[in-house]
């Protein structure tokens, strides 16, 4: 009991304490450029394709209309809107009764409904980042342990013509108006589409070319959908997970068995993590007209650069960043 209640001494501190460490880390110089870089804390989580990421939700505390201690919010690059769960929202609307005027309600067939908060503001500590329209998530349909308040999607940047940065290694991330020049020189770009999730991008391994779909999630696995490339990226080790894959547009999902890579894969040349190899070899499954899926968690050693002002996904060393 004395150990339960020790346990239950240092959780309920991290709690109070926690929104102090999730704040703007300041200005820093780099070139003819100042940047601004607000911290987010990495959170595991197993949902995304049944693996384990322990770096797989970037969990920062933005003010929504003035208001924080709303839980956090997740920085989501696999969807395209913003959400918000009802606790969350039912709290902000107890801090601030006035933004009713600001809720759309609007009404699907039957009793079905959906609201949603207009032009919120959207801050991290004194910096303003822009509006975002969130959407309700309904009590009945948030999970039972909810550590979050929201989503902010992709959408969200896009919608400001900025450069999103996130530095992977360092936690933190930045909106930027124009690159520094020592970054444009060594990142490596691949054109980015109008949707972030599966923009295609030429990667390179063992001397050939993949063309993979570039996927926001954070799972840790390649999943791809031809039986070569598949023979060519695995080895003979099996591994113990396989990997849960929800279906586009659906509830149901697969189970992909996958093995252990034997190539590594180069985006120019910088070369990315290695993670499990899978074969999704469903026709009807398919994405697009590349040869599988690459996820996020393939570039946790980079800063991410998802230029909005002239569509291009791209990576540089944060040695670069650092000089």
């Amino acid at each position: 009991m004395q150990r339960l209640l020790i346990t239950l001494f240092f959780l309920v501190l991290t709690l109070v304490t926690f929104p102090y460490f999730i704040q703007s880390q300041g200005p820093e110089e780099i070139g003819d450029n100042t940047i601004t870089w607000h911290s987010f804390e990495w959170l595991p989580s197993d949902e995304f394709g049944g693996l384990s990421n322990p770096r797989a939700i970037m969990f920062f505390s933005p003010n929504i209309e003035g208001v924080g201690a709303l839980k956090g919010f997740q920085i989501s690059l696999e969807i395209r809107g913003n959400f918000i769960y009802e606790s969350a929202f039912n709290l902000l609307l107890w801090r601030r009764p006035d933004l009713e005027k600001k809720i759309l309600s609007l009404h699907a067939a039957g009793r079905t409904r959906a609201r949603v908060l207009e032009d919120a503001e959207v801050a991290v500590d004194d910096n303003m980042l822009g509006y975002a329209d969130f959407r309700v998530i309904e009590r009945h349909a948030e999970p039972e342990d909810i550590e979050i308040g929201g989503f902010i999607g992709y959408d969200f940047f896009k919608s400001m013509n900025t450069i999103l940065v996130i530095d992977h290694p360092a936690s933190r991330f930045a909106c930027l108006d124009k690159l520094p020049d020592k970054w444009e020189e060594k990142a490596h770009f691949a054109a980015m589409g109008s949707s972030l999730s599966f923009t295609g991008l030429r990667l390179r391994t063992n001397g050939r070319r993949l063309n993979l779909s570039f996927d926001g999630m954070p799972t840790p696995a390649l999943v791809l959908y031809r039986n070569r490339d598949f023979r060519r990226m695995a080895s003979d080790n099996s591994v113990a997970d396989s990997l849960k894959y929800y279906l586009p547009q659906s509830h149901n999902h697969i189970m992909l068995e996958g093995k252990r890579p034997k190539q590594d894969i180069f985006f120019g040349p910088y070369k990315l993590k290695s993670h499990n190899v899978y074969l999704m070899p469903e026709r009807e499954h398919r994405l697009g007209d590349d040869d599988g899926l690459i996820s996020q968690a393939f570039f946790e050693d980079y800063i991410l650069i998802l230029d909005f002002k002239t569509n291009r996904l791209g990576i540089v060393p944060p040695s670069v960043a650092n000089e």
